[in-house]
């Protein structure tokens, strides 16, 4: 029996924070900038404002209706951040951090007002040590920025489930994980070492940063930021007593403000391959997968559902959708394209062109496509992808033939192979009536691929909800996706035999375990879609815990009430654990 969870109850949780008072307001604006400069701490309702929302949108055509932050501070440094935590504990003021902003379910918009603090001026990249293959960046510092700075050098940084805007600090200690991410473990895995700042202004060193920590730079001035220097050969020290390095773990800012990370980077590989294929069955297709981990072939692979498989190859919904149809109706697609070669028959002898209509045919009409990620040496490469077609035609582990569309994933993320040609995927696609795609964005997702643009770039367009990274063995992840559709219908969630939601399954340290996420499309101004998406939530959670199914992420609210509910002793020792630290001071919920 799935308790009710109603909007109500939040929204009397948000009454107990009403906007702060003018005098206290001011008080506290003082007493911060006895330390940090005046012009980056602001009372001023045009620089608060823009913190009431995050990409899904939100706010309100009423001022008095915004949940905007009541001070606004910038910091330069942790010795910024200590200030603003030790005034914020006097006078018993929420604090909330926000980094790159690049959020789509509400953490970083201040439900309980109060202070934020926006990391903007701390974006630097502080160290690259090539000798103990590490790097360290300031919260600001995204991926894209990141690898960017590291490419040259022939290094790069796993990447998260997150867009190449993310910083790469909260994503790791929120538990980034990505196609790099998989052979080697969640973004906390990548964690070296770190620096943070306790609700009472105690700033903390572990790992590391804890023997030689890094020295704040001077004021960062655009345009004259300084290169990051190599550095000593840092190593992970591990000394006598509790390890610090995890607090911050998942806590989105309740035990403390991070405000530098080390984290490892690794070695560019000499050949990178993505495989594609197709299946009707997901149990099929699991087995597959685990079979390939469980032999540790390339570094891991994820599964889309139908609203991945076709939307993120269009721009506009319209030629989604398009799309999807033609899929569906395959007599359709093959008049389309004989009509296009009838006016350009010299197409047919091209390769590239052959390859990718053969890898159109391999995944249409399939329920599921999955891409497996092969790198290392050129003749290892070459050995895996032998290696996976034997496992996927293997019938002690598959009743169906897949479909193999590895041809036109050659040509999709033309970044992994020199003689990849894209156009051609954009010639047949142009040739299905699609009236909006574009070269330009066709070219920019195949390069942009190891920086994760692609699936998150659905949730950007009409807005989505994460039921993320549930932990599980991979023969069970046919009835958690059978728990998921089963939710979404009792929630009368629209679409749901159309495939208006993706599932995304991912491996995490080999054969052990996968990540599954769960992705709706909702509207984040409907509060019929909000209730639906929280009930949804409350089911999933609620059946996958009671299976014993580690469920790392949820909403505050919802963590509380879910694990007071399940667990109510461990429930009531993170609490005195929260307490203890102080933490409801950062982030109340």
């Amino acid at each position: 029996m799935v308790p009710e969870f109603r909007s109500e109850e939040i929204e009397k949780v948000l009454d107990d924070y009403p906007e702060m008072d003018k005098k206290l307001a001011e008080k506290i604006v003082r007493d911060l900038q006895d330390v940090i400069n005046p012009k980056f701490v602001t009372r001023d309702w045009a620089a608060r404002v823009p913190y009431s929302r995050d990409q899904t949108g939100g706010g309100s055509s009423k001022v008095d209706e915004f949940r905007a932050p009541d001070i606004v501070v910038v910091p330069d440094s942790v010795y910024d951040v200590a200030h603003t935590c030790q005034i914020a504990l006097k006078y018993g003021v929420p604090v909330l951090p926000v980094s790159t902003g690049a959020n789509v379910c509400g953490m970083a918009v201040p439900l309980c007002r109060g202070i934020m603090i926006d990391f903007k001026r701390m974006n630097r990249i502080l160290e690259i040590d090539e000798d103990g293959l590490t790097c360290t960046v300031e919260p600001y510092v995204t991926y894209s920025r990141l690898q960017a700075e590291l490419d040259p050098r022939g290094y790069r940084v796993n990447v998260p489930g997150a867009p190449n805007s993310a910083a790469v600090l909260s994503n790791c200690f929120f538990v980034g994980d990505k196609y790099f991410s998989a052979k080697y473990g969640y973004g906390p895995m990548e964690i070296m070492g770190a620096e943070f700042v306790l609700p009472n202004g105690k700033i903390i060193r572990t790992g590391a940063l804890a023997i030689n920590p890094i020295e704040d730079v001077p004021e960062y001035i655009p345009g004259k930021h300084p290169d990051p220097k190599d550095g000593p050969g840092r190593v992970c020290v591990q000394a006598f007593g509790p390890d610090m390095t995890g607090l911050p773990y998942q806590s989105v800012g309740r035990n403390g403000i991070v405000t530098k990370i080390c984290v490892k980077i690794y070695p560019l590989t000499e050949s990178s391959r993505i495989l594609m294929y197709g299946f009707k069955n997901l149990k099929n297709l699991t087995r597959c997968l685990s079979e390939i981990c469980a032999r540790e072939i390339g570094y891991g692979g994820i599964v889309n559902g139908p609203m991945y498989s076709i939307p993120s190859l269009t721009h506009t919904k319209a030629d989604a959708e398009k799309l999807m149809d033609i899929f569906e109706h395959s007599i359709t697609a093959i008049l389309k394209i004989t009509k296009s070669l009838l006016k350009n028959p010299i197409l047919i002898f091209k390769k590239p062109f052959r390859e990718v209509l053969s890898g159109l045919m391999g995944i249409k009409g399939r329920n599921f496509s999955t891409e497996i990620f092969l790198f290392g040496t050129k003749r290892r490469v070459e050995l895996d992808q032998k290696r996976t077609e034997r496992i996927m035609n293997d019938p002690e582990l598959t009743d169906e033939k897949p479909g193999n569309g590895t041809g036109l994933a050659k040509h999709l993320f033309w970044g992994y192979e020199k003689d990849a040609k894209p156009e051609y995927i954009y010639k047949i696609f142009k040739s299905l009536g699609l009236k909006d795609f574009r070269l330009d964005w066709l070219l920019r997702m195949g390069k942009m691929w190891d920086y994760n643009e692609v699936p998150t770039r659905i949730m950007r367009k009409a807005s989505g909800f994460l039921l993320q990274s549930p932990r599980m063995p991979f023969g069970k992840m046919h009835w958690a996706f059978e728990i998921f559709l089963d939710a979404l219908k009792k929630a009368n969630y629209p679409g749901v035999e159309e495939g208006n939601w993706s599932t995304y399954i991912n491996s995490g340290s080999g054969p052990h375990y996968a990540c599954l996420e769960m992705d709706m499309i909702y509207d984040p101004k409907s509060q019929e879609d909000k209730d639906k998406v929280l009930k949804i939530l409350v089911d999933v959670t609620f059946q996958l815990m009671q299976k014993g199914v580690y469920f790392p992420h949820n909403l505050g609210v919802a963590r509380d009430f879910i694990e007071k509910m399940m667990l109510p002793k461990v429930w009531q020792l993170t609490k005195e654990i929260r307490e203890a630290f102080q933490a409801t001071v950062l982030g109340p919920l």
